[in-house]
């Protein structure tokens, strides 16, 4: 999150985001499939896995939000956002995101970590958004 704009970084290494990449599916579609739970790799399988790696340049005040798809499958970004900026500390805003996804079916493992950014960093410049700071190093590629 980024002066209280919240955007995914990060890809699913699954089979349903492989062809939402290329254009044969929509991400709603994707959501009610089953698609989803497909995923293409996993460590131990293989003695080697493809590292999908990214640079993010912080800024002062930004939070990070790590978790896994039993969270984020649970909630909006918007409600992501809504929840961490309204909690009185990040601990407290991540409890509170687990209870919500838990009550919300929770069917799957839920893992969330918060972490809030601040020091000696850039300030957030006018209009900047997450997406300007943020670059990839080396794509996915699934194996064949």
């Amino acid at each position: 999150m980024r002066g209280g704009q919240i955007a995914q970084i990060t890809r699913d290494q699954s089979y349903a985001q492989l062809l939402i990449d290329a254009g044969g599916m929509t991400a709603e579609r994707a959501q009610e499939g089953g698609l989803r739970n497909v995923i293409l790799q996993a460590m131990g399988l293989r003695p080697e896995v493809s590292v999908a790696l990214g640079k993010l340049d912080l800024r002062h005040l930004d939070c990070l939000l790590v978790c896994s798809d039993g969270l984020s499958n649970k909630m909006t970004p918007a409600e992501l956002a809504t929840i961490l900026l309204g909690s009185p500390r990040l601990d407290v805003g991540c409890a509170r995101l687990v209870e919500v996804a838990k009550k919300r079916g929770g069917e799957d493992n839920i893992t969330a970590i918060v972490a809030g950014v601040s020091g000696d960093l850039p300030p957030l410049a006018p209009r900047e958004s997450i997406a300007q700071t943020f670059s990839v190093i080396q794509e996915f590629r699934p194996p064949r």
